[in-house]
């Protein structure tokens, strides 16, 4: 993990939108708070959300917002209204319905949201090369 790889593209994010104040940061899977820990220091109210007791209860000690969320729960809707900016990195492929969970994320969030997500794509019968990481950045409208 390196967290300038992300801080620098999510700079870039929001440069390209210069008319916006981002004023809240949530990341879906955090294992540990680093970028929390850096949006805190931004200014931006923070939140992370992650299926592992451990990492909620050691994150919620170090004094970050840390809430425990099965992303396999579609049914429920995830507290996100409140966060401009939504990370999710290398955790869909971890879930049983990545669909459905994109899909619940999307209702549980806001008009305007910037969503910016990272999944990593493995060899197989119709991807022979890689491994290699895809990311895509989305706005809900």
């Amino acid at each position: 993990f390196k967290a300038s790889n992300y801080l620098n593209e999510l700079e870039v994010l929001k440069k390209a939108f210069p008319d916006r104040t981002l004023k809240g940061f949530c990341e879906i899977g955090f294992r540990i708070p680093r970028l929390q820990n850096f949006y805190r220091d931004q200014g931006m109210v923070e939140r992370g959300y992650d299926i592992n007791p451990f990492n909620v209860s050691l994150g919620k000690s170090l004094g970050f917002d840390c809430q425990f969320f099965d992303l396999n729960d579609t049914e429920s809707e995830i507290d996100i209204k409140d966060f401009d900016l939504i990370v999710c990195y290398h955790v869909l492929e971890h879930v049983h319905d990545p669909f459905e969970t994109l899909k619940m994320i999307h209702r549980s969030a806001s008009p305007g949201t910037i969503f910016h997500l990272e999944i990593p794509v493995e060899p197989d019968e119709t991807h022979k090369d890689g491994p290699w990481i895809e990311r895509y950045t989305v706005m809900k409208g």
